[in-house]
């Protein structure tokens, strides 16, 4: 399998001696990287993930902070162990994130017959449970979390809508037919004038990317939660959004009132119903240009294609 950063497997090993000053029995590399180099390690009884990133700039800061905060109130994570730089087959310096692997494997999308049966429900609602728990961690600032643990935007209106009003987004998926003239300016309008949903005074830790994937079982249990890479400061209601958003361009039975089940926090009943798919439209949008413009093949053009009916269908529920 091709590298993206040519990292070798010397290197690999250099950095686990230097760091943990342990040597390796085995390296593994992860499929279905979408960005990063993944791999898995052995050594001795340990198991360990590396993850290498192919682009210049500070990586991982923020996963490698909202692991140590999970860790500190309990909730089963990978434990983070060292933040680097290397120095791969690249014209530049990159970084890594070196943590112990989570055993088990992931939650595979149930079918709804699945999604009734005691063992599923139940690793939904401890997966909600422990949800919960990381939206109770406070943050600061709002947006992509740093090392530091804040966020690099100073309100969670300017994160929200400055991929989509900023940089042209919406005459850029009009133009390629995911939208029309009349959706776009609908969009624009509405995104811009829904002020109570684009105000946040206190922020909290959000996973960023939650869905089935990032949830681990392991004999029974559910064992961690995985991948806070693309880590937020801001309303939890948007990790909610985006799980549910994922299952729907799948086209899966939702899991989501299962996972509210186990979910501790609690929402009222209007948020949960038009708040969440207000976070779905903004979610959905840049994903359109990302899943187009950066992964090829049939299957993530399929994704786009679905996406942007989606669109349609949560600018009709907010219009209602």
């Amino acid at each position: 399998m091709k590298r993206k950063t040519g990292i070798t497997n010397q290197q690999i090993e250099d950095i686990i001696l230097s760091k943990l000053n342990l040597k390796v029995s085995k390296i593994k590399q992860a499929r279905g990287g979408m960005v990063n180099d993944v791999f898995f390690i052995k050594s001795g009884e340990r198991e360990l993930v590396l993850k290498v990133s192919p682009r210049k700039g500070p990586r991982f800061g923020g996963e490698y902070w909202a692991l140590k905060q999970c860790s500190q109130n309990n909730i089963p994570v990978p434990k983070a162990l060292t933040l680097g730089t290397s120095r791969p087959k690249l014209p530049y310096s990159t970084r890594y994130l070196l943590t112990t692997r989570i055993p088990g494997k992931r939650v595979q999308n149930p079918s709804r017959l699945k999604l009734r049966s005691a063992k599923t429900s139940n690793y939904l609602r401890k997966a909600g449970y422990l949800l919960s728990k990381v939206h109770t961690i406070k943050t600061r600032g709002f947006g992509w979390l740093g090392t530091n643990g804040e966020g690099v935007y100073k309100s969670w209106k300017e994160f929200l809508l400055e991929p989509i009003l900023n940089e042209k987004l919406l005459p850029y998926l009009s133009e390629e037919g995911f939208i029309n003239k009349n959706l776009e300016k609908s969009i624009s309008n509405f995104l811009n004038s829904e002020e109570e949903y684009l105000q946040l005074e206190s922020p909290f830790l959000l996973h960023g990317d939650f869905f089935l994937d990032h949830i681990f079982v392991d004999k029974g249990r559910v064992s961690g939660v995985i991948d806070f890479e693309n880590c937020i400061s801001g309303d939890p209601l948007y990790d909610l959004a985006t799980f549910e958003l994922y299952h729907e361009v799948g086209r899966y039975s939702s899991p989501l009132p299962y996972l509210l089940e186990g979910y501790k926090n609690g929402f009222n009943k209007e948020d949960l119903e038009r708040k969440t798919v207000f976070y779905k439209l903004q979610k959905a949008l840049p994903l359109i240009w990302w899943w187009e413009k950066q992964e090829k093949g049939l299957k993530k053009l399929l994704a786009s294609r679905r996406l942007a009916a989606l669109v349609k269908i949560y600018i009709n529920q907010l219009e209602k």
